[in-house]
């Protein structure tokens, strides 16, 4: 009777065991594979991707520079300009007999 069931324990856990350590298939192996290529393309594209984006922010940010650039140009023109014509102004008034208060 021992030997039936140290036989039987036996082959319970050979049963277990043998069931946990199945190897994957070939299929399983081409199925794993195919979900790493796969994640390896979606992550190259988001990277493209990326790129496009960050270049085309560049543009932006470079039109927006030249833009801004422009306006400082001409703010300072503009302040050069109105700053003459304050002064000729002043200067004329004062010709004409005009008293200015202090500044």
């Amino acid at each position: 009777m021992k030997i039936i069931n140290l036989t039987v324990c036996s082959l319970i856990i050979m049963l277990i065991l043998g069931g946990c350590s199945s190897k994957p298939t070939v299929g399983d192996n081409m199925s794993n594979f195919g979900k790493e290529m796969d994640d390896l393309g979606r992550q190259w594209n988001s990277g493209k991707q990326m790129i496009e984006d960050g270049k085309e922010m560049i543009e932006d940010g470079e039109a927006m520079i030249e833009d801004g650039n422009g306006k400082i140009s001409k703010g300072r023109t503009m302040i050069t300009e109105g700053e003459k014509m304050m002064r000729d102004s002043e200067q004329a008034f004062q010709q004409r007999g005009g008293t200015l208060p202090p500044k």
